[in-house]
């Protein structure tokens, strides 16, 4: 299987910081008071350029274009109308950005450097799983779904979801959409998406940079590319510890991919029953498509916590278990997480953080390799 794997879009939550005039947030009254109007364009310098877009945003009141080095790389929305998020700010990223270089965050860099903000968190992101296989997909899941319980009064289905409330439709006949909704307030911020990419490029003009990007990477170009992507919301990545760096790196945004997609396309066989050791009745499953090139480790949860004496020994735990797995892994995110507890949560009545992890650390019995005991003594 020829595959690649790309951000295919990514909206950013943004800060005004320090650098931003007294009592007045980066907003556009902040850009028209700070930055010389040339023409149609606020010029921060000479790289970097905001045009004023006469653009309708949900949320917020005013949209410009970001121009970098005369590419047109996003669009940055002020002046949220969002109750209590006066201070919020959305940088979008244009679709072509992410098939050529410098790339995405290269952008965010410069556009941090030379304007008083700064990256907050990953509000919405689609990635993208291009592939070409000896076996289509497309073909399959046509089969799959004329024969499954996604079609309400279908006679005698063969297959039906792993989920079984997993909702799945079919739009215009080409696109197979499943999960019922990224946003809104019954969606549960994700949504599998699944259809043929060469045909999309060529209805949709202005694609063209994706082709060059299938070239550059190896494809038959006489052969169609199929496309499973998986959306994400800020409901579902907002309870990821999810950092930008790893949206950069190949292994860890596989990660996330292939946990975000999970059992989607496994699907169970209604008419084939199997029995496990213990005689315990079973569905047959079939998979149409599996990801086995990244990895399925559970993405790191953001803590919840409330600070009330009464889940002191839920808190122990949650710290214990961080503790242990960062010994185990070494993995920066443990800290980033420990440290949120000491500075953010109350610690058990008649104790501090401090003490807790240095005993919840001394009390690790895994294999002592050096590595371990360095982990182990970084809390003495």
């Amino acid at each position: 299987m020829k595959f690649t794997l790309t951000i295919d879009a990514l909206a950013l939550q943004l800060a005004s910081t320090s650098d931003t005039l007294k009592n007045l947030a980066f907003s556009n009254e902040y850009i028209i008071s700070k930055y010389a109007l040339k023409g149609n364009v606020y010029e921060i310098n000479k790289g970097l350029l905001l045009r004023k877009v006469q653009k309708l945003e949900k949320y917020y009141m005013y949209s410009f274009e970001v121009w970098a080095d005369n590419v047109y790389v996003a669009n940055l929305s002020t002046n949220c109308r969002q109750y209590g998020k006066a201070g919020s700010i959305k940088l979008e990223f244009q679709n072509s950005v992410f098939y050529s270089r410098p790339g995405w965050l290269h952008y965010l860099r410069q556009i941090e450097q030379h304007l008083p903000l700064s990256f907050v968190s990953v509000s919405y992101l689609e990635i993208a799983f291009d592939f070409q296989a000896a076996t289509a997909l497309l073909p399959q899941l046509s089969n799959m779904y004329r024969h499954s319980t996604f079609i309400q009064h279908n006679p005698n289905p063969q297959f039906g979801p792993m989920r079984g409330r997993l909702h799945c439709s079919l739009l215009s006949g080409k696109t197979y959409v499943f999960g019922a909704g990224v946003k809104g307030k019954d969606a549960s911020g994700k949504q599998v998406v699944v259809y043929n990419k060469t045909t999309e490029i060529i209805e949709k003009s202005g694609k063209d940079y994706i082709n060059d990007y299938y070239r550059a990477n190896g494809f038959d170009m006489s052969l169609d590319v199929e496309r499973v992507e998986v959306k994400l919301s800020s409901k579902y990545m907002s309870k990821h510890l999810i950092y930008l760096e790893d949206l950069t790196n190949f292994d860890t945004m596989g990660n996330i991919f292939r946990v975000s997609v999970g059992d989607t396309f496994k699907f169970r066989l209604l008419g084939s029953v199997t029995y496990d050791a213990n005689r315990n009745k079973k569905t047959a499953t079939v998979a149409l498509i599996e990801f086995q090139q990244f990895s399925d480790a559970p993405l790191y949860l953001k803590p919840v916590y409330a600070n009330d004496d009464a889940t002191d020994n839920r808190k122990r735990t949650e710290a214990k278990t961080v503790v242990w797995r960062y010994v185990t892994y070494g993995k920066s995110q443990d800290l980033d997480h420990l440290d949120y507890i000491r500075t953010d949560v109350k610690a058990p009545g008649g104790s501090d953080w401090t003490c807790l992890f240095r005993k919840y650390a001394h009390e690790f019995h895994g294999t002592p390799t050096p590595e371990r005991m360095a982990r182990i003594d970084y809390f003495s």
